[in-house]
């Protein structure tokens, strides 16, 4: 069967009100890009760069319920995906199986349905067809609230320096809208004054967070923010939001631990995000987020005291970079290795065969070429040995070679790679 040519559409600015929409159906698997595509449309957030909104789909407002759609927010260099199929591979429970934890490089998802396998394996080609479309040529990426389902693709694709995994909880936002909380609270006999987050706080904000995330962006999650002091203004504890509506950098100072701080900052900030997020969403369901690497376990505990619940299978935010060589090709003569660069084509010369993984093509003569959007193709050329060496010709009957395929040529007397 001949694969999908997946087709992408950008969407422009008089469709935000169609893609908040959309994406709404689909809370809470799709809280992360919603929350900060809401925030950012209307300017609660700084966008580094344009952003553009690319989609399976011209108008989503035509696509149903068997349509697989995916939603690109593309900035340079950063990028926010959601898959509707998210949905229903949750709820499928998918099994980690592997060495590393959960969603790391040595490990893969297993469905017991045959259907939610059929469709993981769909929605993996759907996501990687678009992340070719959008951000192939860009050197690195980063990728911001990726559901971790899809990380094993991210390891296929692309070197991984960074992937921090993390669970996700939620929270619906009715649970604090109408909830107030004190101005100050006494604690050891000594009264700690409820605020927020200032410009003077930031630098220590930073030195106690696990994360050096920059000045600039700490400065612009203080928006929302809760904060305790003691009476001469030490800060004590506190947290921020991220640009996406998530609980940012909840942390208590450890002379002041075990006394329940967390709980009245986590308390105090959702009070405020609740009121700021009901403006802002309308016509969903929507949910508080408390975003949390695996091995954090006291904010894990935080959240799970609250009565918060696990949405999903977890995000992660993780930089990837294209690999140094996208192919490489083997004589099986010598068992040496021909490193195929992008853009970079190559004539290999006559022989009886060619393999791509488990398929065999007979040939007498083939020309390779990878493309600088990580594409490779292969075709048959004239049986003719005399275009040795000659100029390259335009490709036709293309066969595509996927990332990081080995071509094995097999065993010709006079082979050579260009």
């Amino acid at each position: 069967m001949a694969p999908i040519e997946h087709k992408f559409h950008s969407l422009q600015r008089d469709q935000n009100d169609e893609i908040v929409s959309y994406l709404g159906q689909y809370t809470p698997y799709s809280s992360s890009i919603l929350g900060f595509f809401v925030r950012a449309i209307n300017n609660k957030v700084s966008v580094q760069g344009e952003y553009q909104v690319y989609c399976s789909h011209a108008q989503l407002s035509t696509t149903t319920a068997e349509d697989q759609v995916i939603l690109l927010l593309a900035q340079p260099n950063r990028l926010r995906v959601f898959l509707n199929t998210e949905k229903c591979l949750n709820e499928a429970e998918p099994t980690w199986m592997g060495q590393d934890e959960i969603g790391l490089e040595h490990g893969h998802f297993e469905f017991e349905d045959e259907n939610a396998r059929g469709l993981y394996e769909k929605s993996q080609d759907l996501l990687e067809a678009a992340i070719r479309f959008v951000g192939w040529k860009q050197q690195g990426i980063f990728f911001h609230g990726l559901s971790v389902l899809w990380t094993p693709l991210l390891y296929k694709m692309f070197k991984v320096p960074y992937n921090g995994p993390c669970v996700r909880y939620i929270c619906s936002v009715e649970k604090y809208l109408h909830k107030e909380t004190p101005q100050s609270i006494t604690v050891n006999g000594e009264e700690l004054m409820i605020g927020s987050v200032t410009v003077q706080d930031i630098d220590k904000v930073i030195a106690n967070n696990k994360i050096p995330f920059e000045k600039a962006y700490v400065q612009e999650c203080s928006g929302i923010s809760t904060a305790l002091r003691r009476q001469d203004g030490e800060l004590v504890a506190w947290g921020l939001t991220h640009s996406d509506g998530a609980i940012c950098a909840l942390h208590v100072l450890q002379s002041w631990r075990r006394l329940g701080l967390a709980q009245m900052v986590l308390d105090d900030l959702c009070v405020k995000q609740a009121k700021d997020f009901s403006a802002l969403h309308k016509g969903y369901r929507v949910y508080l987020q408390g975003v949390v690497e695996n091995y954090n376990t006291a904010s894990k505990a935080v959240f799970h005291k609250s009565g918060w619940k696990i949405a999903d299978i977890g995000l992660t935010w993780a930089q990837v970079t294209l690999m140094a060589f996208v192919f490489e090709l083997k004589d099986l003569t010598n068992d040496k290795l021909y490193q195929l660069e992008p853009n970079i084509p190559v004539l290999v010369g006559r022989g009886e065969k060619f393999d791509i993984h488990d398929r065999t093509v007979s040939r007498k003569q083939i020309q390779l070429e990878a493309l600088s959007d990580g594409r490779c193709f292969v075709e048959r050329l004239s049986e003719n040995p005399s275009l040795l060496g000659t100029k390259l010709l335009p490709l036709k009957n293309k066969v595509e070679v996927k990332h990081n395929d080995i071509i094995n040529l097999l065993p010709v007397s006079g082979y050579r790679a260009g």
